[in-house]
């Protein structure tokens, strides 16, 4: 059976020692099982590890929807920790004051939500799912925590301005905010795995070039898929006309949080473009 590179997924030769692609060593794929060293939270995050081959948009669906099954629990356990408290808190401002047809001040306030809680809740995931990767082992929830608190403050001033940019092109004319975020789609990847001094914008702009028709496909997919998960959960709460009532924040807020399960899926499918991209420039900083 053919051994396959572990950082960019090529063919090797029979009892190679080295990928003649990238110049990685086949005998690295072994120590990888063997206790490795969590990286320091203020450290670039080591991809020494077998990258995905996702060079079309079957592959990265595919790999995604793996990626996401296989770790569901992990990826829940954050999601919940810190998507949990925000929606019980913004139920019950909203609910006690009676805000539910406010829907411009709702809206704001769920974007000023997301950007602060997903600066946060994005590399808590990513560090974690990469661990898994690297070690075989999901890392301690507060290692987690401790590498999306070391880049918090950045990535809530990446998402304001992504985020910003992104609407005000969607309200002008839809494509050029659809543009804006295929363009910066990575940066959340970036700000996460790579050196504190990287220039994510620019980064996300260089490692998008030539697939950013597949993302969007990509991303397409996974809303679709995500929107009919909210769809399915939300079936019994207005069967039973709990959601409708004034008084039922603990409903909505149930609501909300199961719903949420679904939002690391799409991460899953964006972290496995970027490291396909990260391979593919690997592979072409040694030709």
């Amino acid at each position: 059976m053919a051994n396959f590179c572990w950082r960019c997924g090529r063919a090797l030769e029979p009892d190679s020692q080295q990928c003649f692609a990238c110049g990685a060593l086949a005998a690295r794929a072994t120590e990888l099982r063997l206790g490795l060293p969590a990286p320091a939270p203020t450290q670039a995050f080591p991809l020494d590890f077998p990258l995905p081959v996702a060079d079309d948009l079957g592959r990265v669906m595919d790999q995604g929807w793996k990626l996401y099954r296989k770790h569901f629990w992990m990826l829940a356990r954050i999601n919940l920790l810190i998507w949990g408290p925000a929606f019980l808190v913004q139920n019950l401002v909203v609910y006690r004051w009676d805000l539910q047809d406010e829907l411009a001040l709702t809206f704001l306030a769920s974007l000023v939500q997301a950007v602060l809680c997903g600066a946060l809740v994005g590399p808590a995931q990513i560090y974690s799912l990469l661990s898994a990767q690297r070690t075989g082992s999901a890392p301690p929830l507060r290692l987690a925590l401790a590498w999306g608190g070391t880049r918090w403050f950045r990535l809530v001033g990446y998402g304001a301005l992504v985020t910003l940019l992104s609407f005000a092109g969607l309200i002008v004319f839809l494509v050029p905010g659809v543009i804006i975020w295929l363009i910066w789609v990575f940066v959340n990847e970036i700000v996460s795995v790579e050196a504190p001094g990287a220039k994510a914008l620019a980064r996300s702009r260089q490692l998008t070039r030539g697939i950013r028709l597949r993302l969007l496909g990509a991303a397409c997919i996974a809303g679709l898929l995500i929107s009919v998960c909210y769809l399915a959960v939300s079936m019994p709460f207005h069967l039973t006309n709990t959601v409708d009532r004034v008084d039922n924040w603990w409903a909505a807020t149930l609501f909300d949080a199961l719903g949420s399960l679904a939002y690391p899926f799409l991460s899953c499918i964006l972290l496995v473009a970027y490291l396909d991209a990260r391979r593919r420039e690997a592979v072409a900083g040694r030709r």
